[in-house]
């Protein structure tokens, strides 16, 4: 091509470039958005994609649109490409686009450039290829060249590299060419029509491929749009070809032109505007150029979705979405479209259409335009002819239901009579006249006699007058009377039912036969009678619960709510709320019973059964009662959901109740063999302690030479001895409170001189000289009424522990006198108790300090004295600042006792004399430790039981008797009565093993002088054997 004809073209190029539509908004936009043609102005395809989207942004008050045009077809070099890109971004350096729109391959050659100049805004791409190449490739001037194939890309690599999104708008050259076959059978030569666009050249390869494959005997040709008249062009095949054979599908059809003038111009419609005109069918690759008219079709993609589709990616561009993140798009659907009028034209047959054929330009059936018109006539004939059907078997109907009618009448199992009412002068009705009956009124009511009878009723006199009752009501309320009446002659009862007739003054009187049902409804009553008492004896409760209604039935005579809401319903039934139903359950069972119903309506349980306790309010106190409940599913709707429950409710509080006691007997009874085992194991700890001190010092006692060593050795084992002693008298006691046997002898005592004697036995228990103690009275004179013993034990326990865990410091102890009881204290200045352990101070085996001596049965004992007298005990302390233990005693106040002790009549005994003493002991280990203990000042005589006991002092009259009262042959008690037989005034001091305070009663009262328990102390025996011989002697 010679340079004037290039510099021609190049100032065409850029004169079409700057020649454009702009749509823009009189102020400045917020959103620029510029679509990028690689087309001319006249490309149908290309229009179909810019039209909606300027429509679409003419509804939009922010954003401005343009349009630029490559003319592609008019670059035909790296140099009219260059110069046409640096001319389009040149023309917007000032309107810079926020997003762009490509439309065909060309156009995406423009990416890098893009995205240099304006930066990484959003695009969307419009193309017929998944593919890319580099311009050159897209020059007409190339069409001839074969692309390589590493030349050519793939669009979706492109993805993370761009922020764009990619339109597939595909054209499916293979389905159009089977459906061109379909449609025109005969073709032998098939032509494509199309310009040399870089699409065309993809178009053609895959066309050539696709024949020579599926079409191998079609012969192929190519037709260029050129101004060359020599060239066979498309007009010579259009107008002058009428051969059948010959086949032509069109591309697009774009050329360059020389006007009058001189000036090149691109063309794309010229030419193919003679298809219009021509007899030969003519197929296209693009959906648009139908609307052109004379194309008769193709196979194309649904380009109202893919439309819609980008006006979506656009609208969210503009709403500040990249394009990036909206993925590529494929049209979903694709189909064959023909247009009717054209297809007719050429003389082809729709029926060799695809079934799936998209017809457009057809012209409507008789139906389609007259489809309202012919619906309304066919409509009213329907309706005439229903009409008259149903007035057909109206009256076939009625004729037959007259005939049946005295059939029915006849030989129906109810009796009916029709009678006329006579009314007397006031227009009251008086009587009746039988007018007509059924066979079965006959049977029953109606001899031969009456029914001669004219004027009268065929009722008896005594049924008649009856009826009339409730004729006369028929008549005055103008409504029907029901009621049943016991027929004496037929032994029958029957259900009646007297309706006005429609004749005026007739009466229709109808019958059923009840008898059975009467009957059914006696033994129904009768067993609900013995149903009901049977629930009432089982204290069962039947329920009924409608979850539609929300509401709970149940025998309001048995229910175990007493609601104020509840109503109750002419059966007696009570109708309860599901609401008051739950506010009813006790809180801590509400919850998880709710949940149980919820588990049975949802169907996750078959059958319910649970226990829960209700709380009845009466009198404005709350009573508590044990209830089992049972329910099932009754009824379901047609979904399968339930809409009704049934159940019975079964008041078991007294099997609760008796379920609790086995429950607690059973825990008392574990924690009892818990309690035995760790109090044995204790006891054996505690046990063997002291022992082992004891043996193991015992042991060693005889091999010590020093007398310091062995008194140190006899004083270590003299305190454990002690320590054992207290711990069998705790024993002794724990074992008394467990079989709740404490003895507990009550007396008047006067309080101050108990305290004193506590507190002068507590001051030799003292060891250290900086602790003091002081017995602080409430009173000068206190006579109170109670246990001495017992009382003594709990302060001295309370006493020692003090002395224990005062090493310095001052302890105080008293009495308050209260209104109905009196305050006992015991106050030190030790080493306090840990608040956290206050709490368990009380309890068995506690030791606060475990290198102190002590049981830690003490205090448990003391508060199970204190309990078992009905007082309380408690500790207030804090460390380092001392303990103060308190307990309270119900006060009754006591009095003075007189002396109640005879004179004794002393006797004479000489100071030269020695004194005889009978030792009765069964066991020989204790009386050697009396011989050892009392050899030295005192003559001694062995009796080994009671009987002995007496006969030796039969024979030897002693000035004393030591008495073992558990002895074989004869015990104490039986020993002491016959001896004071022989003598009143003999001493005789029991020694026994029995410490309780009972035992010494009952010693004291039995005749003995005085009282030891064993285990014997060496120095209290030689004490009161002294004391006991002052006392019953005089030395002369």
């Amino acid at each position: 091509m010679s340079t004037p004809i290039l510099k021609k073209i190049h100032s065409l190029c850029l004169c079409l470039l700057f020649i454009q539509p702009i749509f823009a908004l009189s102020n400045k936009s917020s959103h620029n958005l510029l679509i990028i043609n690689s087309y001319n102005e006249q490309a149908a395809w290309s229009n179909s994609i810019i039209v909606p989207i300027m429509q679409e942004v003419g509804k939009m008050s922010n954003t401005s649109a343009y349009v630029s045009h490559l003319h592609s077809i008019l670059i035909k070099n790296d140099s009219l490409y260059q110069h046409s890109v640096n001319t389009l971004f040149q023309r917007y350096e000032n309107t810079k686009p926020h997003s762009v729109v490509l439309i065909g391959n060309m156009a995406f050659t423009l990416r890098d450039r893009i995205k240099e100049e304006w930066g990484d805004i959003p695009i969307i791409l419009c193309a017929g290829r998944d593919s890319y190449t580099s311009p050159r490739y897209n020059y007409p001037e190339y069409e001839s060249a074969e692309i390589p194939k590493d030349s050519i890309f793939s669009i979706s690599g492109l993805k993370d590299k761009y922020n764009f999104t990619f339109i597939l708008c595909p054209t499916y050259c293979k389905e159009t060419i089977d459906m061109m076959m379909k449609i025109q059978p005969g073709i032998k030569t098939f032509i494509f029509a199309a310009d040399k666009l870089f699409i065309n050249r993809i178009h053609e390869k895959e066309i050539k491929s696709y024949l020579s494959s599926s079409y191998p005997n079609i012969e192929y040709k190519r037709i260029y749009p050129n101004s060359n008249p020599a060239v066979p062009n498309l007009r010579k095949y259009l107008l002058t070809n009428e051969d059948p054979t010959v086949g032509m599908l069109f591309g697009s059809w774009f050329c360059v032109r020389e006007n009058l003038l001189g000036h090149l111009i691109t063309m794309s419609t010229e030419d193919y505007r003679f298809i219009m005109s021509a007899n030969k069918g003519v197929f296209t690759l693009r959906e648009s150029f139908l609307a052109e008219g004379g194309f008769i079709g193709g196979y194309f993609y649904d380009n109202d979705a893919t439309i819609k589709h980008l006006l979506q990616c656009l609208r969210s561009i503009i709403n500040g979405r990249e394009a990036r993140d909206i993925p590529f798009y494929t049209p979903e659907k694709s189909y064959p479209v023909i247009d009717y009028n054209a297809l007719k034209q050429r003389g082809m047959s729709e029926k060799l259409c695809p079934p799936n054929t998209l017809f457009i330009n057809k012209p409507p059936t008789l139906w389609q335009r007259y489809k309202l018109q012919i619906s309304i006539c066919l409509l009213i004939l329907s309706v005439l002819g229903i009409v008259s059907y149903i007035k057909h078997k109206f009256q076939q109907k009625e004729i037959m239901l007259l005939r049946s009618h005295n059939k029915l009448l006849e030989n129906m199992p109810v009796f009916y009579v029709q009678e006329q009412v006579m009314f007397n002068e006031n227009g009251i009705p008086e009587s009746m006249r039988y007018i007509n009956a059924n066979i079965l009124f006959k049977e029953l009511f109606c001899s031969k006699q009456k029914q001669e009878q004219v004027n009268s009723s065929m009722f008896p006199h005594q049924t008649e007058e009856y009826f009339m009752q409730f004729a006369r009501i028929v008549f005055q309320e103008r409504r029907s009377i029901v009621f049943t009446y016991y027929f004496e002659e037929q032994n029958a009862f029957y259900e009646v039912i007297i309706r006005q007739a429609a004749e005026e003054n007739l009466i229709d009187i109808f019958g059923v036969n009840t008898t059975t049902l009467h009957q059914t409804q006696e033994l129904l009553r009768a067993a609900n009678n013995k149903l009901a008492l049977a629930l009432d004896i089982a204290h069962i409760i039947p329920w009924h619960w409608d979850l539609q209604k929300h509401a709970i039935t149940c025998d309001a005579n048995r229910s175990p709510f007493e609601l104020a809401t509840g109503v109750k319903d002419e059966r007696g039934v009570r109708i309860i709320h599901e609401a008051d139903y739950f506010n009813n359950i006790h809180p801590d069972d509400a919850e998880r019973i709710r949940d149980d119903y919820q588990a049975l309506i949802l169907g996750r349980v078959k059958a319910l059964k649970e226990e829960f306790r209700t709380v009845i309010k009466k009198n404005g106190k709350e009573y508590i009662n044990w209830v089992e409940a049972r329910a099932v599913v009754e009824q379901r709707n047609e979904q399968g959901h339930p809409i009704s429950l049934i159940g019975s409710l079964l008041i078991i509080t007294d099997r609760k109740r008796n379920e609790q006691e086995l429950i607690n007997a059973k825990n008392r009874a574990e924690e009892s063999d818990r309690l035995k085992s760790a109090f044995l194991a204790n006891m054996s700890h505690e046990i063997r302690t002291p022992l082992n001190a004891i043996v193991g010092f015992s042991s060693i006692l005889a091999t010590a030479e020093e007398e310091e060593e062995k008194s140190e050795y006899i004083n270590i084992i003299e305190n454990n001895n002690q320590l054992l002693l207290q711990l069998i008298s705790d024993v002794l006691d724990i074992a008394k409170i467990e079989a709740s046997s404490l003895d507990f002898n009550y007396s008047s005592l006067d309080l101050n001189v108990l305290m004193n004697e506590l507190e002068s036995t507590a001051l030799m228990r003292i060891t250290s000289p900086d602790v003091c103690l002081e017995m602080i009275p409430d009173s000068d004179n206190c006579w109170v009424i109670t246990e001495r013993n017992r009382l003594s034990q709990i302060i001295i326990n309370l006493l020692n522990n003090a002395i224990k865990f005062t090493q310095k410091g001052k302890i105080t102890f008293g009495y308050k006198l209260q209104k109905e009881k009196i305050y006992f204290y015991v106050t030190d200045t030790g080493c306090g108790i840990p608040a956290e352990k206050q709490d368990k101070i009380f309890e068995r085996f506690i030791k606060l300090n475990n290198f102190a001596q002590g049981t830690g049965l003490g205090l448990s004992i003391c508060k199970s004295i204190v309990d078992a007298m009905g007082g309380e005990i408690g500790v207030d302390s804090k460390v380092g600042n001392g303990s103060t233990f308190w307990f309270t005693l119900p006060y009754h106040t006591g009095t003075a006792n007189e002396s109640t002790d005879k004179p004794v009549e002393l006797s004479e005994l000489s100071k030269d004399k020695q004194i005889t003493i009978l030792i009765a002991e069964d066991d020989e280990s204790n009386y050697r430790l009396f011989h050892s203990i009392l050899q030295k000042d005192f003559q001694l005589i062995h009796a080994r039981d009671g009987k002995e006991a007496v006969e030796l002092y039969s024979l030897h009259h002693p000035n004393l008797i030591l008495m073992d009262i558990n002895m074989p042959n004869m015990n104490g008690y039986e020993a002491t009565h016959q001896i004071r037989e022989l003598s009143k005034s003999i001493p005789i001091i029991a020694v026994t093993a029995y410490a309780y305070a009972s035992d010494k009663q009952k010693i004291m009262e039995s005749g003995f002088t005085g009282y030891m328990s064993k285990p014997l102390n060496a120095r209290k025996l030689q004490d009161e054997v002294s004391a006991t011989l002052k006392k019953c002697f005089i030395f002369t």
